[in-house]
């Protein structure tokens, strides 16, 4: 029995002699640490934009809507259901103009000034192509716009270079 205590307390000695030298490394690797760079990457981040609860409720009620557009196109809802299938796209327009709307003023919270110079200037640009203005300068990538505005690649580029043309630029839009 008394050999039992004595070889419980040995284990427990060895356990906490372990975790005290694991404790004293990682103290010891955090504390060599340069602080100077870990307070610079936190004072140089600066999110892209801020998004509120209201946004992802509006960006989650898009992402459904799109999901819809697929279940009907798969359901052949077009020929089966022609009345009802006016009326959706008549919705549908309307949803896709405030999705559009309500990301113009995400995006363009801190930018009133260069989207009332650019309208100013074009008055006739559309909402999606101050979007894709305003995603292009963020450096997002082309798949990652094309998603963002519900159309394919390839539809992109040619918005780009119609784009260009209406600014009447000669570099990359």
């Amino acid at each position: 029995m008394e050999s039992s205590y004595l070889m419980f307390f040995m284990v427990l000695f060895c356990v906490l002699m372990i975790a005290a030298v694991v404790i004293w490394y990682l103290y010891h690797k955090v504390k060599a640490m340069p602080d100077g760079d870990a307070k610079v990457a936190m004072e140089d981040f600066e999110p892209f934009f801020k998004v509120a609860a209201g946004d992802i409720v509006k960006l989650t009620n898009a992402n459904f809507i799109e999901q819809l557009e697929l279940l009907i196109r798969e359901s052949n809802v077009e020929s089966k259901l022609p009345a009802f299938y006016e009326k959706y796209l008549e919705l549908n327009k309307t949803n896709k103009e405030g999705y559009f709307q309500n990301l113009l003023e995400m995006l363009g919270k801190n930018r009133g000034n260069y989207i009332n110079t650019l309208l100013g200037n074009h008055p006739e640009i559309s909402t999606q192509e101050i979007l894709l203005l305003i995603l292009m300068q963020e450096k997002f990538d082309n798949k990652s716009i094309a998603r963002i505005l519900f159309i394919t690649p390839e539809t992109l580029k040619k918005r780009k270079s119609r784009l260009k043309a209406k600014l009447g630029r000669k570099e990359d839009v």
